[in-house]
């Protein structure tokens, strides 16, 4: 047990120094981004005057002391306005959400290591897969871009860990606080916490993520409706009206899924699906955490 801890302290170094070396590259490809470059999104811009607001007035609004309900993840405005409370200058503001950004991706790549090692013989498995998420160039760059996307990686990866261990408790709270970061948060916790644990803890995970979701979900749409009288961000009603929910979603599983460089992306969904099932008859739940990963991904995409 001992050497077992020891070599994952060693991959979780390891992991961290690739994520080191990722950014490295990002920086000597993208000279002075972290510095002397704002960020590339106007969301981004948005997210940091919502956490301007927080900071100043303590209320969530685009304009300082006026709440509005177009923060699509209020809990990163919070995160966003740590640095506001400290310094007034908006470059040392830009630079410091970049670090927490990039932080919370290191974080995640190591999570990410934990959830999936559960013995020595799985440990280069996990780590090559870690060291994955830790170098992605993609990821790297959504760390530093000032969006929500590592405070949503972090959470999802917590929660894999949660369901790994049986922690039920981590479990409920990822829940919670999933839609205060991203509404489709949603998707991907219902997935994981019903296809993801084995047969002895499925339903107790399933309670833990119904019930977290819920008062995330109630608390959420509550401080809408006291701002705006809608339960929802004031996004959501735009967006639905340029491009009806429904015909979204089917566009999602019949256009979209077939963009992805892998063979035929529902039916992949289908065979990911097929094999949870097939395995779980078997009484082998080990691979159920991985694949559920995998659908739950493609869920959300879609």
């Amino acid at each position: 047990m001992k050497d077992f801890r020891g070599n994952r302290m060693l991959s979780s170094c390891a992991v961290t120094l690739t994520a080191s070396g990722a950014l490295l590259l990002l920086l000597i490809s993208a000279p002075g981004y972290l510095t002397q470059r704002g960020f590339p999104l106007d969301d981004a811009w948005i997210h940091a005057a919502y956490g301007r607001s927080l900071a100043r007035s303590g209320i969530l609004g685009f304009n300082d002391g006026e709440p509005a309900t177009g923060e699509t993840s209020p809990l990163w405005a919070g995160v966003v306005a740590l640095p506001h409370l400290l310094t007034e200058d908006t470059p040392k503001v830009v630079v410091s959400i970049k670090i927490i950004g990039f932080v919370m991706h290191v974080a995640t790549a190591v999570l990410m290591l934990l959830a999936f090692t559960n013995s020595t013989n799985e440990r280069w498995f996990s780590a090559v897969g870690a060291a994955s998420v830790a170098a992605s160039p993609d990821l790297v760059a959504a760390a530093m871009s000032g969006m929500e996307v590592p405070l949503a990686t972090l959470c999802l990866a917590t929660l894999l860990w949660g369901l790994q261990q049986g922690r039920n408790g981590v479990v409920a709270f990822c829940a919670f606080v999933a839609p205060l970061i991203r509404p489709e948060l949603v998707i991907v916790v219902l997935g994981l916490s019903l296809l993801g644990p084995g047969r002895g803890a499925r339903w107790q995970s399933v309670v833990s993520g119904a019930s977290g979701l819920c008062v995330g979900l109630a608390g959420l749409c509550a401080l809408n409706w006291w701002v705006s009288g809608r339960p929802l961000p004031a996004t959501f009603y735009a967006k639905v009206t340029s491009f009806p929910l429904l015909a979204s979603q089917y566009t999602g599983f019949t256009a979209l899924l077939d963009q992805f460089p892998v063979v035929g992306s529902q039916w992949l969904l289908a065979l990911c699906l097929g094999v949870i099932v097939w395995r779980t008859a078997r009484g082998r739940d080990r691979l159920r955490l991985p694949a559920a990963t995998f659908v739950a991904g493609l869920l959300f995409c879609a």
